[in-house]
């Protein structure tokens, strides 16, 4: 509308000046024909005959030079012929409904006249105003082509942005399942995918914050337990040596905290940093860990090494807490002695948990699966050792027929 109006103005103006433009070339085409057939010798009297206008509604009249009428129809005396006779030149005006045009010439012997052609601007009104209605019938038609168009394009170009404002809302409202949605508008397309990005971050990050919830009551239910106990039996016997019961909590206080910083360090998808570990003496610790746990269970925890034992490429904090989950594991739900052994394996290292239980069953996979813990704590304990080895860059896989667990880890390479 606003283009129609900035064109349509001026383009108005130009019409009717071009109209009125036209009838002036007209009337001083008249006035010319009338100098070329009235005499020269008659065109200074009065009463000279002058030939009949083309157009019913023109007038033709001959002036002095004083702007008295010599002859033909006119006013009788018009100011203007004299302004025609100085500008020596055709003058052309619009006075009193009609648009006049005043053609002067000299005669032979000096003296001037000037003939005058006028007709009525109705003509020029009318043909103006047919034009402008023309014209604003064509920009209506315009108008209406573009409204219906720009409504269509308006409406899909909205429904995109529509469907962000959906997701953002459903993003709010905690689902964090928001996909993009491709409507082959970049800008739409590109701030959907940033959506979805941030669905999926923000997905991930509530889930990890989820998982350490349910990884450190797993991981800190025996730690406490035996924390507990060995504080309980202290003051139950008058005559523990205290500074060493002292010292043993705040050695199992350590483990603890290392074990809230190692469960931190995945749930923030930060990991721990990847260092050099020497396996033998991380896997004589978990064996002096768990020896009295298992001694108190009635079963027997063995320690086999194979010599020559390269280090691993891991960190300390993580190989423990996944010696300590599977040997939890094997304890809790397995059977027999629990044999904990290291052997290289290939160009790496294996670490062996066993037992003489049934296994992990026909779907060993799923016990892998993270799930909501019962009471016991099932569905936590291996899926937790399996994303602390991944995260290490090793492998958690079932070893081998019954209950063999191993943990496969690279063995640590000098960097130049």
């Amino acid at each position: 509308a606003i283009a129609l109006l900035l064109l349509g103005g001026p383009l108005a103006a130009a019409v009717a000046l071009l109209y009125r433009g036209a009838a002036e070339s007209r009337l001083e085409g008249e006035a010319s024909r009338v100098l070329v057939a009235v005499p020269n010798d008659s065109l200074g009297r009065p009463g000279a005959r002058l030939p009949e206008p083309r157009e019913p509604h023109t007038a033709l009249a001959l002036y002095d030079d004083r702007g008295h009428r010599l002859s033909g129809r006119g006013p009788i005396n018009d100011p203007a012929v004299a302004r025609a006779v100085r500008l020596s030149g055709a003058l052309r005006q619009v006075a009193n409904g009609q648009v006049v045009v005043l053609v002067p010439f000299r005669k032979d012997n000096g003296a001037r006249v000037v003939v005058r052609a006028a007709s009525t601007d109705a003509d020029v009104v009318e043909h103006t105003y047919a034009t402008w209605a023309a014209m604003a019938v064509l920009a209506a038609a315009v108008l209406a082509v573009a409204w219906v168009v720009g409504s269509r394009r308006a409406a899909a170009l909205a429904e995109p942005f529509e469907q962000l404002t959906a997701d953002a809302q459903s993003l709010g409202r905690g689902n964090f399942a928001v996909r993009g949605h491709k409507s082959g508008l970049v800008e739409a397309d590109a701030a959907g995918a940033a959506l979805e990005e941030t669905a999926r971050r923000l997905g991930a990050l509530l889930e990890r914050e989820r998982a350490f919830s349910s990884d450190a009551s797993h991981q800190l239910r025996t730690p406490l337990t035996r924390l507990r106990l060995g504080i309980e039996s202290t003051l139950l016997d008058p005559g523990a040596d205290r500074d060493e019961a002292l010292r043993a909590a705040l050695v199992r206080l350590d483990g603890l905290e290392s074990t809230v910083t190692s469960l931190l360090a995945l749930a923030r998808d930060t990991g721990s940093e990847r260092g050099r570990c020497d396996l033998a003496v991380a896997v004589k610790a978990a064996g002096e860990r768990w020896h009295e746990i298992a001694a108190d269970s009635g079963r027997i925890l063995t320690v086999q090494l194979q010599d020559d034992l390269p280090e691993a490429a891991c960190s300390d904090a993580a190989l423990s807490q996944v010696v300590d989950v599977l040997v939890d594991n094997a304890l809790q739900h397995g059977a027999g002695p629990v044999v904990l052994a290291v052997r290289h394996a290939g160009s790496g290292l294996a670490i062996d948990v066993t037992d003489g239980g049934p296994g992990l069953g026909p779907d060993p996979e799923r016990a892998f699966t993270r799930r909501s813990a019962d009471a016991s704590g099932t569905g936590i304990g291996l899926a937790l050792a399996r994303s602390l080895t991944e995260a290490e860059g090793g492998r958690l896989v079932v070893g081998g027929p019954g209950s063999v667990l191993t943990v496969l880890l690279p063995a640590f390479e000098e960097q130049p």
